[in-house]
């Protein structure tokens, strides 16, 4: 899958640094709005129901939430070699991909092992939509519920709603239709190993954390 990731450099100046706390807040307020907005959306067009009102909602949020952005972190553009137009991604409503990120191991620098890892799963908004629809109605059609987790050491020991009542048919039936949601789902895997002691040192230094 080709990503339209927009690289990005921050220069920061002086400024109000309460005022850009505040802009940062907003921003997260209205990003959360957006989000729910466009899940109320979803809802909407499911059911066949046409909103322009709510897309003209929708847009103004959008801009909103990235001029309170372009405030809380100074002027933002792109690197050299990635100019595309303006060098201003916000402004541009360059589509968007959504990066998941998680943890494998223990971050804690006292816990055990040298390293710990982070995982990203990248997709498209079009795709993720598409994975939430059918993991629900996979989740419906095992548990008669959508309100749960796919957590896969729940999954792999056949834990809590993953024993599927002790039926070995099917926990094979429930592992096989997941195994082909996972494979008929475009996205892209990201990983990389962090030594703790190297971030423990960073921790303590004056860097800029």
């Amino acid at each position: 899958m080709l990503l339209n990731c927009s690289f990005v450099t921050v220069q920061r100046g002086q400024g109000d640094p309460q005022g850009r706390r505040i802009a940062r807040r907003k921003n997260l307020q209205l990003a959360e709005a957006e989000r729910a907005g466009r899940a109320f959306g979803t809802l909407l067009s499911r059911a066949k129901y046409d909103a322009p009102e709510l897309d003209a909602l929708l847009a103004t949020l959008h801009d909103e939430e990235a001029n309170e952005l372009l405030r809380s972190s100074g002027r933002i553009e792109s690197r050299q070699r990635f100019k595309y137009k303006s060098g201003q991604p916000l402004h541009e409503n360059r589509v968007d991909d959504f990066l998941f990120l998680d943890e494998s191991g223990r971050s804690d620098f006292r816990s055990p092992g040298e390293y710990f890892v982070l995982g990203g799963v990248a997709m498209t908004q079009q795709d993720a939509d598409l994975y939430v629809e059918q993991a629900d109605a996979l989740k419906l059609q095992f548990f008669g519920r959508t309100d749960i987790t796919f957590h896969e050491p729940d999954i792999r020991n056949h834990r809590d709603w993953f024993s599927l009542g002790g039926v070995p048919e099917r926990r094979r039936a429930f592992c096989d239709a997941l195994d082909e949601l996972v494979s008929n789902t475009p996205f892209t895997l990201f990983a990389v190993g962090i030594r703790k002691g190297t971030l423990a040192k960073f921790h303590e230094s004056d860097s800029d954390r």
